[in-house]
């Protein structure tokens, strides 16, 4: 009779309370499993990084931009590196605002360029150096 009671005794779990406790699957095998499939991801994204790095150094991904450079040369600033500045003589009714705004250039580098001192008045006849675009 002795085995009876403990059975009457036994209790039973549901099978939220068994995730918890046992060899059940926990929250902390759970976060384990989400940081291994991060840490493989990472480490997949890192090697992407440095194939794709490794192969523009190595001059594969470049040969097109290459040869477009040497049919197009281009520097950021200036058209054209062996002159840089366009001469300009100015005509009646000429301003520096007016100029700047035909150009596209700023007021203040046309004035400074051309050594340009308040009131920036032009005279008919005398020579500006405008940026060459």
């Amino acid at each position: 009779m002795a085995l009876n009671n403990r059975s009457k005794n036994k209790v039973r779990l549901s099978p939220q309370l068994k995730l918890g406790v046992g060899r059940g699957y926990s929250k902390n095998n759970l976060l384990k499993y989400v940081g291994f499939v991060f840490l493989f991801a990472s480490l997949a994204l890192v090697i992407w990084t440095v194939n794709v790095v490794l192969h523009r150094s190595s001059g594969q991904g470049s040969q097109t931009a290459q040869n477009n450079s040497q049919a197009n040369p281009q520097v950021l600033g200036a058209a054209d590196t062996k002159n840089p500045f366009v001469n300009y003589t100015v005509k009646k009714g000429d301003t520096v605002f007016n100029l700047a705004q035909q150009f596209n250039i700023n007021w203040s580098t046309l004035a400074t360029i051309n050594d340009l001192a308040a009131p920036f008045t032009l005279k008919p006849g005398q020579v500006l150096k405008i940026p060459n675009q």
